[in-house]
C-alpha cells in the first residue's frame, strides 16, 4: 500500500510541478516562465543528476519510512522536466487529451506511472509509446550526452561515429548507461 501510494505521489507531485509551471506561462506569458525553468527547475535537475549521488526518480518503496528519501530536488526538478519533455514531444493538444484521459480513469484512486505514461500514449492512438521512452529518464539516475568517437569526411560530407556516454560532473560515466 505505501509503495502504490508513493507511486501515485511522485506522479502527481512531477505533474503538478509541471503545471506549476505551465498555469504560470499560460496566464502570464511576459513572465516568460519557461526561460526561468530552464535556470531554476532544468538546471538543478542536471546538476544533481550528474553527482555519483543521483538516483533514479522512480524508485520501488517498500516502506512507508522509505517515501521522504524520495521527494527531493532531484525528484522534483527531474520529474517536472520529464513531463515537460513529454508534453514537448506529444502536442499540446494530445498531452491536454491524454493528462484529462489520465485524471478521468484514476479519480478516486491511487495510480503509477505506468498508467501516466499509458494514458498519454492512448492519446496519441498508440502512435508514441510514451513509456518507452519516458522510462529511460524515470527509470534510471543521470543522464547521457553523445560523444563524437570518430569522423571521417569525403569532400563536403562527414561520417560520424557517436556513442552514448554517461555525464558525470566529476567527469567520469564513460560508455553506455544515462537516460
Amino acid at each position: 500500500a505505501a509503495a502504490a501510494a508513493a507511486a501515485a505521489t511522485t506522479t502527481n507531485h512531477h505533474v503538478a510541478s509541471f503545471m506549476e509551471h505551465f498555469a504560470t506561462d499560460a496566464l502570464y506569458p511576459d513572465f516568460k516562465v519557461w526561460q526561468q525553468y530552464a535556470v531554476d527547475a532544468m538546471g538543478a535537475a542536471l546538476r544533481l543528476d550528474a553527482l555519483r549521488s543521483s538516483h533514479a526518480i522512480q524508485v520501488p518503496i517498500a516502506h512507508a519510512e522509505e517515501v521522504e528519501q524520495v521527494f527531493d530536488a532531484i525528484s522534483y526538478c527531474k520529474g517536472s522536466t520529464v513531463v515537460r519533455m513529454a508534453h514537448e514531444v506529444l502536442g499540446a493538444e494530445r498531452f491536454r487529451a491524454g493528462l484529462k484521459a489520465y485524471f478521468e480513469r484514476h479519480k478516486y484512486a491511487n495510480t503509477d506511472t505506468a498508467d501516466l505514461w499509458r494514458a498519454l500514449t492512448d492519446a496519441t492512438g498508440g502512435d508514441v509509446d510514451v513509456g518507452a521512452i519516458m522510462s529511460t529518464w524515470t527509470e534510471k539516475m543521470g543522464y547521457p550526452y553523445l560523444a563524437v568517437v570518430a569522423e571521417t569526411w569525403a569532400g563536403d560530407a562527414l561520417t560520424a561515429t557517436l556513442e552514448q556516454r554517461w555525464f558525470l560532473a566529476d567527469g567520469g560515466g564513460g560508455g553506455g548507461g544515462g537516460g
